[in-house]
Order: C-alpha cells, then sequence, then structure tokens
C-alpha cells in the first residue's frame, strides 16, 4: 500500500535538491517571517493556526529550518484548550504533533541528520515511539475525527455520523490513518466509499450531488482507488492530463482556464503515482511554478491572488520536486 504523505517527502526532498543554495535561504526566511512568536505558523490572516501550521512544519523539517520546538508544543496545547476542534483541525493538530516531535529528535540528532531525512522518518513513523507517543497523548482528536465518520465509513468534514463520505475529508483522514498504522480492512472499508463520487468520464466529484468533475477530487480519488491494489483508471489519468493549459500549470475544472498552484501539484502527484512520465510536464511546469514565486520568498497560490502562504508554498515546491 502506497503510503501518501512518504511519496510527498520524498517530492519535496527533490525539490530541495534542485534548489540552489540562494534559493533554499530565500525559502527558510520565508517560512521564518511565517513563524508566530507564541508557537505555530500563520494563517493569511497573521493568526496562528494548526491547518496552516502542518505544511510549515513539513517544509522546516524538510529544508532544514529550526524552531523553538517548547514554543510548538505550547501551541498545541492552549490550542485545544482555546477552541472547538472540528474534524479539519483535528486532522491537522494531530499532525501537528507528529512532525513537531519529528523536527525535536532532527535537532537532537543533527550528526545523525541523514537518518532523520524526511523520506526515512514518512516511511517509519508507524513503527517509531513518535507516532506511539502522539496517538496516545492526543486520544481526545481520535475521538473527535470518530465523530465525522459517515455510514458508508468515509469521513465529511461538513457534519458528523453523515449518510455519506465525501472525497476531501476521507482523504485527510485516510493520509493521517496511514501515519498511525491503520490496518488493511479498515482502509479497505474506508476507500470503498469513494467509488460512487467517480464520472463516467473518469473524474471525481467531490460530494455526490456535484456533476462535473474536480481536479482535485480526481488526484485524491485516483490515489486512493490505487492504494486499493487497483490498475490507475486510464480515464482519470486522460481527464487529469487534460486539466493542464499550455503554461504548464492545471486548472480546477474542464470549463475552468486559471490554472492555481494547489491543483497543479495535487495532479502532478497522482499521475506520477499513476507511472505516467514527469518529463512530459517538467519545462513548462518548472516555468508556471516560477511565475507563482513572490519576492517575499514564498509562493502564492494563482495570479487571482498573489498572497503568498505557507500552502501555496507547500504545493509549489511539492510540484518542483515531482516534475
Amino acid at each position: 500500500m502506497m503510503a501518501v504523505n512518504e511519496e510527498m517527502s520524498k517530492a519535496l526532498e527533490s525539490s530541495r535538491e534542485k534548489l540552489s543554495e540562494e534559493a533554499l535561504s530565500i525559502i527558510r526566511k520565508f517560512l521564518q517571517s511565517c513563524l508566530h512568536p507564541h508557537g505555530g505558523f500563520t494563517d493569511r490572516a497573521g493568526k496562528a493556526d494548526p491547518y496552516y501550521s502542518v505544511f510549515a512544519y513539513f517544509l522546516a523539517y524538510v529544508f532544514n529550518l529550526e524552531i523553538p520546538i517548547n514554543a510548538q508544543k505550547k501551541f498545541i496545547t492552549s490550542w485545544k484548550e482555546s477552541h472547538s476542534i472540528d474534524l479539519i483541525h483535528a486532522v491537522s493538530l494531530f499532525q501537528c504533533s507528529i512532525l513537531i516531535e519529528a523536527l525535536e529528535i532532527r535537532d537532537n540528532n543533527k550528526k545523525l541528520s541523514k537518518l532523520f531525512s524526511g523520506s526515512y522518518f514518512m516511511k517509519n513513523q508507524v513503527k517509531s515511539k513518535i507516532v506511539k507517543r502522539v496517538k496516545a497523548s492526543h486520544s481526545d482528536l481520535l475521538t473527535i475525527i470518530e465523530e465525522y465518520r459517515s455510514a458508508d465509513a468515509g469521513f465529511n468534514h461538513t457534519n458528523k455520523r453523515s449518510p455519506e463520505g465525501n472525497i476531501y475529508a476521507t482523504f485527510l483522514v485516510w493520509g493521517l490513518y496511514q501515519d498511525l498504522g491503520i490496518s488493511q480492512k479498515e482502509n479497505e472499508e474506508m476507500l470503498a466509499c469513494i467509488s460512487k463520487l467517480q464520472l463516467s468520464d473518469g473524474s471525481y466529484v467531490n460530494v455526490s450531488s456535484s456533476k462535473e468533475g474536480i481536479t482535485s477530487a480526481t488526484s485524491a480519488g485516483l490515489i486512493m482507488q490505487m492504494a486499493k491494489g487497483e490498475e490507475p483508471n486510464p480515464d482519470s489519468v486522460s481527464w487529469l492530463k487534460k486539466r493542464f493549459n499550455s503554461q504548464g500549470g492545471c486548472t480546477l475544472a474542464e470549463n475552468i482556464p486559471m490554472a492555481d498552484m494547489l491543483n497543479t501539484a495535487t495532479a502532478l502527484l497522482a499521475l506520477k503515482l499513476a507511472g505516467e512520465p514527469m518529463d512530459d510536464f517538467a519545462s513548462k511546469t518548472a516555468a508556471f511554478i516560477n511565475l507563482h514565486w513572490d519576492e517575499s520568498g514564498g509562493f502564492f497560490g494563482s495570479i487571482a491572488d498573489m498572497k503568498a502562504d505557507c500552502e501555496y508554498s507547500f504545493y509549489a515546491l511539492l510540484a518542483l520536486g515531482l516534475i
């Protein structure tokens, strides 16, 4: 079974190797600028938020950014105590906690840096003391997550105990549960709900009431379909490839001309895992990524939203590592 976070870690490491020391320094400075003084990384409004922090902690780990660990642990504790936690933030807090522990281990084992590279950690974390410790200390988050399990064994982030799961929520939880050592049986039950969300053209919708497929849902659907041990659906692959425009970016849907960084990265990840050659995208997509590199050192999502943040920087660097 493919581990999606391991694959993303490998891609981020690849992007790090492709960048010059000057470029890496600029990116680290941007990430540092997003670090909240009381812990966590900031959202687009300047507030520390677990969702944005997941992307930043992941980048901090792979790009060797040193951050104050105790402040990050206090951030997780204080956020849990002061907020009502929904599914997305429950998953985010869990992932943040795992990554903070990984950052602490890395900083305490600098002489063994190769052993604590991103892909090494992600590949072996399900067997590590880190995951066991975090899982034990955040059992309350697991309870919250399970409250959003739908009747079809998937997950729905908009309602607790919904009749139907959606691809977005199911993909989020599936990725986390892989890291926590989910059983093969439970994995298969969770992924069974996505089949009804696939349209005749191979694309996926996020919810069954939608009539037109979208790139992010199709990318996640294809990845989860392959995780079940199935061969990649050629119609899904073809649909995703058609979403790339002449500038090398990927659009949200068939009738939306503007490409963005999130859909570009998720589509590339799905296509690479499906065995598609990345050389077909390399030159144009590299130019597309560079176009979205802000002078601040971060990356923005699209030319319609030119505010750099940690999330879009993650997707841009993921895309760079995939091509």
